[in-house]
């Protein structure tokens, strides 16, 4: 009974096992389907995500090189060439239209003209230093070159009896030739600045600027920051109710972090107001554009309230009429600064508001000077974003003069061992000189290219100093690199002439060492067509066009194709300016990036200085090449006119250039021009009519001669300040004198509209409390012309501002999909 029970009980529990072996088997062969599937549907959610990730790549990379089209077609547009063509277009008409402007008016300065008509006083220079060696060489007794010849082959060493009476005579002849280009050089010159100066004078008078119309305020509290509460106060300083347009007060902060997130609010509005206007579309802008412009909008707030954003002392008050000028600077030099002015003027709500750090200061300036000051600054002269580093400006600029200091005297020793090294073999060694010195030539094209490198450096470290206006910061450019190549020429002449036993009298001389001399000029002239290729051309390619292909070259490698690995992206990125994403650009970044570059009159006018200081080497040597190095430099002359009238203008943007770089010039030709009384005293000194020591006579005479010319630059008013002068005489002309805001019309910008802080001010936080914005209804005039988007204005994006312009400029080439 138990077995068969126990068989009985286990009889029916068989069914339910055999039941779930069956269940899990086929769970086991579900699981072994599902693994064997599993690598095939990864496989295919893996192609699909790479076709994803392929497919995003594919449009961020066209987003990408619609940018840099975006970037490149307004790179060409703000040529000063293309821009001045496009106005003569479509656009001009709308601006004639929308904002009355005028065509004959110039709103990027004299000082292009200016530069235009010292080419031409070169090559007229050029051609008379040509004629007068030609002259020269044909009058002269010497003919050096036959006599060099017969040298060559003479056994004897020693030419015809009467060859030193003739180099004599070619002494003299050379000493009068010289003498007298001195003088008509020096009139030339003159006759040229005056002429440029009446230039000056008639531009000033037949266009009404920025300047005409300004006062300059200095030492004003830093505290003060409302350009609405400062315009009250001084119009009841100067009596002047309803005369005043309005105040601009440069701001300042002494945090460097301050100054860059100005710069980044401000690079945020630009790209806003283009992608607003139509003009960039939304789809190559920075994302969630909108949310950071709200942000920017508090964080202005707060750097102002907490006092990190404030004055920096300085402020510009402009009047409506220019005469209101004269009578305010004919009365007041400066007026007293009480605090408890400004607070009546801030207003009764200020009172009632949360007192903030600034308000608080207002009790550290209870009284104080305020100077009032004529100005001779435009609003494109300025460097706004400098004033942020102005406390550190003579420290920045002592440092720099250091550095460059170090750089020469490092160029000043390599050149020295250079000449050492190439001419001391021909001082110990009884050799004849070899006519095809190739080692002298390389060492020409060395100097010429250390000679490019100290002058960029130069540049840059004018730039980086910290110079408030930009006239500034080209002529301490300017007077630089003069001064560097002025000593290069005086260690040339050293080193290749008195250390290579020339120039000596002519009596102590011997026919070896006048062969040397010869074939030193020979040389020297040898190096002038490298100097002008190496120095000038290769210059004028590699700082116009150079970076922008570059930086062309590095957007299609980063973004347009995205080859680089994330290393070197990461680095092509620091190269390139501001761009912040690895995979994504936009279109103000590529526009940034493809910028062209400014016209630097500064060093323009270095290479006029160069190229004549090289070739009036020639007039201390015997030779028969002068005749060809000057022909050289009217070539250089000629060809340097060409390029800068037909070429040049259309790769380089617009910038203001004003009549500072002239001036600059008009000191250093000095340099240039007293090289030749120099000689003239060096010949009659080797004739033996003069019985001094040559060197110190010479280098007497070149600063003699200098000071001369400075007096003449003093009597012709170089040196002095341009006087704040009514563009008109008669009353009726001055009557008809127009107002402020016609000038805004014709620049299309104004001291507003080029200061940033404010700019920032106006769009952000125009009526926040103790740092009110101007506004007409309050009092002041427009601060933007009409037709015109309150936004920040850039040189060469003038129509770019105009409200309808872009619905009326058609679709554009660059857009690769939809907008916003």
């Amino acid at each position: 009974v138990g077995l068969h029970g126990w068989i009985s009980c286990e009889t029916p529990l068989a069914e339910p096992l055999v039941a779930k072996e069956g269940v899990c088997s086929r769970r086991q062969r579900h699981n072994e389907e599902r693994v064997e599937a599993q690598p095939q549907e990864r496989m295919r959610l893996s192609v699909a995500a790479r076709l994803d990730d392929e497919l995003a790549r594919f449009e961020l990379t066209k987003l990408n090189r619609s940018a840099i089209r975006y970037g490149a077609h307004w790179a060409k547009r703000t040529s000063i060439k293309q821009l001045d063509s496009e106005r003569r277009r479509v656009e001009v008409e709308q601006l004639k239209r929308e904002a009355a402007i005028k065509l004959k008016h110039s709103n990027i300065g004299v000082g292009l003209q200016l530069f235009s008509d010292t080419q031409l006083f070169i090559i007229a220079i050029a051609m008379v230093m040509y004629l007068s060696v030609f002259f020269l060489e044909r009058a002269s007794p010497l003919i050096l070159h036959q006599w060099a010849e017969r040298m060559k082959y003479s056994c004897a060493g020693s030419p015809e009896v009467a060859w030193k009476d003739s180099l004599v005579a070619y002494g003299n002849l050379k000493a009068s030739v010289c003498c007298l280009l001195w003088v008509a050089l020096l009139v030339m010159s003159f006759a040229f600045i005056k002429w440029e100066k009446k230039k000056v004078r008639n531009f000033d008078h037949d266009h009404q600027t920025h300047e005409d119309y300004t006062l300059r305020l200095c030492n004003l509290p830093t505290n003060v920051t409302s350009e609405r509460a400062l315009l009250t106060v001084l119009e009841e300083k100067f009596a002047a109710q309803g005369l005043i347009h309005g105040v601009c007060i440069v701001y300042k902060s002494g945090d460097p972090e301050v100054e860059c997130k100005i710069r980044d609010m401000v690079e945020r509005l630009v790209e806003f107001d283009d992608a607003a206007a139509g003009v960039c579309p939304w789809n190559i802008t920075t994302p969630g554009l909108e949310q950071a412009l709200e942000q920017d909008a508090r964080e202005l707030a707060y750097l102002l309230q907490a006092g990190k954003l404030h004055g920096s002392g300085e402020a510009f008050v402009v009047f409506k009429k220019q005469p209101y000028i004269r009578v305010v600077l004919d009365t007041t030099r400066g007026i007293t600064w009480d605090s408890d002015t400004y607070k009546r003027a801030l207003g009764e709500r200020l009172r009632q508001c949360r007192v903030t750090r600034a308000v608080t200061q207002l009790e550290e300036f209870h009284y104080q000077l305020v100077r009032v000051e004529a100005t001779n600054d435009e609003p494109p002269d300025i460097c706004w974003y400098n004033y942020f580093r102005a406390d550190k400006f003579a420290h920045n600029l002592c440092f720099a003069c250091l550095r460059m200091a170090l750089l020469f005297l490092a160029f000043t020793l390599l050149t020295t061992e250079f000449h050492v090294l190439i001419f001391q073999p021909y001082t110990d060694a009884d050799l004849q000189p070899n006519e095809e010195d190739t080692a002298i030539i390389v060492s020409g094209l060395f100097v010429a290219g250390l000679n490019f490198v100290i002058q960029m450096a130069g540049f840059m470290e004018a730039r980086h100093a910290g110079f408030i206006r930009c006239s500034g910061m080209e002529k301490v450019n300017f007077y630089f690199n003069t001064v560097c190549i002025t000593l290069m020429t005086w260690q040339q002449l050293f080193y290749t002439c008195f250390l290579g036993g020339f120039p000596r009298p002519l009596d102590d001389i011997d026919p070896h060492t006048l062969l040397k001399e010869r074939q030193e000029a020979k040389n020297l002239t040898g190096m002038m067509p490298a100097l002008i290729i190496l120095q000038w051309f290769m210059g004028e390619v590699l700082n116009s066009l150079g970076p922008v292909l570059f930086n062309w070259v590095l957007l299609h490698v980063t973004f347009g194709f995205q080859w680089l690995p994330p290393a070197l992206g990461n680095l092509s990125r620091s190269i390139l300016p501001r761009s912040r994403s690895s995979t994504r650009l936009t279109g103000r970044e590529a526009e940034l990036a493809l910028r062209l570059p400014d016209l630097q009159l500064s060093m323009e006018y270095t290479f006029l200085i160069v190229f004549p200081m090289a070739s009036f080497v020639m007039l201390f040597l015997v030779n028969d090449e002068a005749e060809t190095i000057f022909l050289y430099l009217l070539i250089f002359a000629v060809s340097f006119c060409l390029y800068h009238r037909f070429l040049s203008l259309w790769g380089l943007s617009q910038t203001f250039c004003s009549d500072a770089a002239f001036q600059a010039f008009s000191v250093g030709w000095g340099f240039v021009l007293s090289l030749v009384p120099s000689a003239s005293i060096c010949w009659l000194w080797r004739t033996g009519n003069l019985p001094f020591v040559g060197l110190t006579l010479t280098c007497g005479t070149y600063i003699a001669s200098l000071a001369i010319y400075y007096a003449g630059l003093e009597k012709l008013g170089v040196f002095l300040e341009h006087e704040d002068e009514l563009d008109a005489s008669d009353p009726e002309e001055i009557r008809a004198l127009p107002d402020y805001t016609k000038v805004v019309q014709q620049t299309m910008h104004s001291w507003w509209s080029m200061n940033p802080v404010y700019v920032l001010k106006q769009r952000h936080c125009p009526d926040l409390r103790g740092h009110e914005c101007l506004s007409p209804e309050v009092g002041g005039g427009e601060c933007w012309p009409r037709g015109f988007d309150r936004g920040f204005y850039e040189f060469g994006k003038e129509f770019r501002h105009l409200r309808s312009w872009a619905a009326q400029s058609g679709p554009q080439a660059w857009s690769a999909g939809s907008g916003r």
